[in-house]
């Protein structure tokens, strides 16, 4: 199979990134390298990186978009798979999701996506959340964070675009006017955790509120929604 460059952008990630290291150390088909990119974190984030020997940190300004775009030009595999850091891999996770994409003929691609410890509702609202993507990959693709592309693809693209709060939505599109883009079957492990720090509700208004934006291919109203960014927002605003 071709080589494999993983790629995570960080920023105060202590909580959740020795778990993903771990899981991607777990994996059947090992990746030519992990790359971690770290905006500046003032936890422990980097420190616990440290103590996987094999990983590659790099350290830059915090912005997912760049920080996604260095790892990207430092990285040496044939395919780069971007992660987000609070998610979680199956065992075979890896192998079975390059297999599908590479025996689908993809050129660029992202996983389902499916809650950690989900109650009802959150399993409802990401079954709702996959289906949407799911039918939507046909005439208006989308993606959240975690997705795989050959990094010839990804660099003739000329990347993410920092002027944008969803990049990787954006990205998508782009490469997937002269590219093959479809949903891969595989399921990734995501932290509900914005459900848990603002509530079921508005949050689950303002991603239908997206996904309607996003329909209608406006990137610079989707822009103005007010989306709370996590800790990279607490950096722009120091």
């Amino acid at each position: 199979m071709p080589s494999v460059s993983i790629i995570i952008p960080t920023l105060n990630e202590e909580r959740y990134i020795a778990s993903l290291l771990t899981d991607i150390a777990a994996q059947t088909m090992c990746p030519r390298e992990v790359i971690v990119v770290d905006g500046g974190s003032r936890d422990k984030t980097c420190e616990i990186v440290r103590q996987f020997p094999n990983v590659r940190l790099f350290c830059i300004e915090p912005s997912v978009a760049l920080q996604r775009n260095f790892g990207a030009k430092e990285a040496r595999g044939r395919i780069l798979f971007f992660l987000d850091a609070d998610t979680r891999l199956k065992p075979d996770f890896l192998e079975k999701s390059l297999g599908e994409f590479l025996r689908r003929g993809l050129d660029i691609a992202c996983p389902l996506y499916f809650p950690r410890f989900p109650s009802a509702r959150l399993a409802f609202f990401y079954a709702c959340f996959n289906f949407v993507l799911f039918i939507a990959q046909y005439f208006s693709p989308a993606g959240a964070g975690s997705l795989i592309v050959f990094a010839d693809v990804f660099r003739e693209s000329g990347g993410f675009d920092p002027r944008f709060r969803f990049e990787d939505i954006e990205l998508i599109r782009r490469i997937a006017e002269e590219h093959r883009f479809r949903m891969l079957y595989r399921r990734l492990v995501v932290s509900p955790r914005r459900f848990e720090t603002y509530g079921f509700t508005r949050t689950g208004l303002m991603y239908a509120k997206l996904a309607f934006l996003f329909a209608l291919n406006d990137h610079s109203a989707a822009n103005r929604v007010k989306y709370p960014m996590g800790e990279y927002q607490k950096a722009k605003n120091h």
